[in-house]
């Protein structure tokens, strides 16, 4: 991501990836595996199924749609609406 808002939404296919600098990330129907990047991550996240932190500080907010996930090596973690 770079300077602004920036939204990533997953494809179907499920995928594997590292992310830096998103706002906003949202998974798709296939499993997503996700690690955050080294520079510290503040994310609004919906329908991963693992997502992993890194060296920097991470602030993650669960949205709202119910999500059931694996983390790792996060700092803050806040549920949404639904059920987590």
């Amino acid at each position: 991501g770079s300077g602004g808002t920036d939204v990533v939404t997953l494809d179907a296919a499920g995928g594997t990836l590292t992310v830096s600098a998103l706002e906003i990330l949202v998974g798709g129907s296939g499993t997503d595996l996700v690690t955050l990047g080294a520079t510290g991550n503040t994310v609004l996240l919906r329908g991963l199924e693992t997502l992993t932190g890194a060296a920097g500080t991470d602030i993650i907010t669960v949205g709202d749609t119910g999500t059931t996930m694996t983390v790792g090596l996060m700092e803050t973690l806040a549920g949404g609406a639904g059920t987590d």
